[in-house]
């Protein structure tokens, strides 16, 4: 049976004494809620998430930088090996310099639940049985029911989070992928615009190298830019998720790479194909290393930017 409508007079709900709302990290993962952390397929979002999932359950503050309160956390993982989250978990605690295994920390695999009438029962003895006050959904496209286009499906989906999060009074953490992107358009969510509309919190990471965060939507407190952030292997042999100072007006060697390499193309080929090997041998006497060099092809030709036109060779695209 759906809830009665209250209707409350404005001086009422005025004089009311609804509580602020809390966050469990700071500015990003409210108390009560949904945030949807978006990006391109390994661009670390698993990092991400397993980094406020330690954070949250010892009250260690995030990145270093943003205070999170203790938290009981589920993390619900359809999309990685148990022996992948094992392994990264360990290293993870080991790079925290974390001795003792967080208690208040726990692991659901390979449920093959779906945000459908029979998952949200399932999800809600889940939920009732552990009391999780974090519930981490990896990754959302593994939970979908219908087609993650229409925004008639979509609901159907948020709404089981929504009752979710009402019922069991806790805080949902979503890792979505984005859209393949042409040239110059912007980082979007893959699937219907009601994933973004649904959730309070939106935060968006770009870059391949160079990994960034932001805000895209907060309902409570404006959209900001986080900051960018990096995975480092520590002396120890742990791994750590820390946060990496941008400096706005300097261009990094990846992007400084997406702009030279096309541009270099016209100047010395013109409209002509270009093998792989000139182009490297040409970029590392620019001081670039190979990997970062197949990484920016890699991206700015998925962006359209250059197209690929047999093995090892590339060319710019005549609308280009």
């Amino acid at each position: 049976m759906p809830n009665s409508i209250q209707i409350m007079s404005l001086k009422n709900l005025i004089e009311s004494d609804f509580p602020e709302p809390g966050w469990w990290v700071k500015n990003i993962l409210p108390k009560r809620g949904t945030t949807i952390i978006g990006g391109d397929s390994g661009n670390k979002k698993t990092f991400l998430a397993l980094e406020i999932a330690i954070k949250c359950s010892t009250g260690m503050r995030f990145l270093d930088i943003f205070e999170c309160k203790k938290a009981k956390v589920l993390y619900i993982d359809e999309e990685n090996d148990k022996s992948l989250i094992k392994s990264r978990m360990i290293k993870l605690l080991k790079g925290n310099k974390i001795s003792e295994i967080p208690g208040l920390l726990a692991f659901a695999f390979g449920n093959q639940l779906k945000l459908n009438k029979k998952g949200k029962d399932e999800l809600d003895k889940l939920l009732t049985t552990y009391k999780p006050n974090i519930v981490i959904l990896d990754s959302m496209v593994r939970f979908i029911e219908g087609d993650e286009d229409k925004s008639s499906d979509v609901k159907k989906n948020t709404s089981i989070l929504k009752f979710l999060t009402d019922k069991h009074n806790c805080s949902f953490l979503a890792l979505h992928h984005t859209t393949k992107r042409k040239a110059g358009s912007k980082h979007s969510l893959r699937g219907s615009g009601e994933f973004s509309a649904f959730v309070d919190l939106l935060i968006m990471v770009s870059g391949t190298v160079n990994l960034k965060l932001k805000q895209e939507k907060n309902r409570y407190c404006g959209a900001t830019e986080i900051g960018g952030f990096d995975v480092i292997d520590c002396e120890n042999g742990g791994l750590k998720v820390i946060s990496v100072e941008i400096d706005k007006n300097t261009k990094t060697k990846f992007e400084q790479l997406k702009e030279i390499i096309p541009l270099w193309i016209l100047q010395k080929k013109g409209s002509e194909k270009v093998l792989f090997d000139e182009i490297l041998r040409s970029m590392e006497s620019k001081g670039f290393k190979k990997s970062l060099i197949s990484k920016a092809l890699k991206t700015i030709s998925e962006e359209g930017i250059l197209a690929k036109c047999g093995h090892g060779m590339y060319e710019i695209p005549k609308s280009n």
